[in-house]
């Protein structure tokens, strides 16, 4: 599931008076919360009741709500009456393992690593609050709650509602990082064999990581290859570029074709300038029975990590086996929703992936040899 979560509304926030002249509602904002998909904070939080936590631990979820007290009109329909509000209550509540309030609108938590601080209760004397913010820590994946509790009162009426989200935090999160290609101007430096002038190329990069909360890393066999960012590339890049040119000078049909080279999978290397979550679910049949598990998957990925860390020869080929190649290769191992990809005429990579209700698209310029002629052709011209 791309950048969403699964979560639900237990209740429905919204009351009358006795003669249905006053409603008050509670309702979730849009977005609902976010990060829509809960991720592993990269804060390194010096320590939790005097004890070190792990840098990936915390998770920072902010759950929006939105407020309304109104007066229904016959004439007008329902009319904003929530600065006539005296005496209200907000109660903010989360209930789950190894989960706390860390800030409730300007009001924050003194407890920020205890997972005491589970309910907050501020009373104001005027008005009634139209949003409230609530900013959660959870330190365990699982499912969460936070329940918020509306108590006021306008013309001696009191009224009182509340409502509930309900989610789950995950225990594995799958994380693709894009960069686009550079201009010609900023690209990767390319010196080019027996010529007077040199060129930049155009280079895209995609890497991907797996994120496991150290409770469950435990339980991995291949747990060294979590937690990092991991992306293919070749491994001396002056090879890469010796071959791709040996190629445009000795090719006179100017066709695409695959160039090999000795490659590796780089570890912690460019986590490029764009981020795609995916959250690991269960795959389960009509009857909710289990056919694949999330945590299986995250192991398929973490397996083919390794595989492609630990051979010593692994071969980069464009465009057949390429960084963009290998993060889909990786997406279908972890039986995640696959991206749009295809090359376009001009032999650049492009993958799409939908981010909320768009699309975006990434293109991603890789050294294909067409690519190099283009170039190349380009260059006689401006240089004749």
């Amino acid at each position: 599931m791309i950048l969403q979560q699964n979560y639900k509304i237990v209740c429905a926030g919204e009351v009358y008076d006795e003669s249905g002249k006053y409603r008050l509602k509670v309702w979730l904002a849009d977005p609902a919360y976010a990060p829509k998909v809960p991720k592993l904070s990269d804060e390194n939080i010096a320590n939790k009741n005097g004890k070190p936590v792990d840098k990936n631990l915390p998770n920072d979820i902010t759950v929006n709500f939105r407020v309304a007290l109104e007066l229904k009109d016959p004439q007008r329909g329902f009319e904003d009456v929530h600065k006539h509000a005296k005496n209200t209550t907000r109660t903010v509540t989360v209930t789950g393992d190894g989960f706390s309030i860390k800030k409730v609108d300007s009001y924050s938590n003194p407890r920020l690593y205890s997972d005491e601080y589970r309910k907050f209760t501020y009373t104001q004397k005027e008005q009634i609050p139209r949003t409230v913010q609530t900013v959660t820590r959870a330190f365990e994946a699982g499912t969460k709650t936070v329940t918020l509790n509306i108590k006021t009162t306008i013309n001696d009426i009191e009224l009182e509602t509340s409502e509930t989200l309900e989610f789950f935090v995950p225990n594995y999160i799958f994380d693709v990082f894009i960069k686009n290609g550079t201009s010609d101007d900023e690209g990767i430096y390319v010196p080019q064999k027996d010529r007077k002038y040199d060129t930049v190329l155009e280079v895209g990069h995609a890497a991907w990581a797996i994120e496991v909360y150290p409770k469950q890393l435990e339980e991995f066999g291949d747990k060294n290859y979590a937690n990092h960012v991991w992306g293919s590339g070749p491994q001396n890049g002056a090879v890469l570029v010796q071959a791709l040119w040996n190629f445009a000078d000795n090719n006179s049909t100017k066709t695409p074709i695959s160039v090999s080279v000795p490659g590796q999978l780089y570890k912690d290397g460019d986590q490029g300038t764009e981020r795609i979550r995916f959250a690991f679910d269960d795959t389960k049949n009509a009857n909710d029975e289990i056919l694949r598990s999330a945590k299986a998957k995250a192991e398929f990925v973490l397996s083919l990590t390794k595989t492609a860390a630990s051979d010593p020869v692994y071969q980069y080929a464009v465009p057949d086996l390429n960084c963009v190649v290998q993060v889909i290769l990786a997406l279908k191992v972890a039986d995640l929703p696959m991206p749009n990809a295809q090359i376009t005429c001009d032999s650049d990579f492009t993958i799409s992936f939908r981010r909320q209700h768009q699309r975006k698209d990434f293109h991603l310029h890789l050294p294909i040899p067409k690519k190099f002629l283009k170039q190349l052709e380009a260059l006689d011209k401006q240089n004749k």
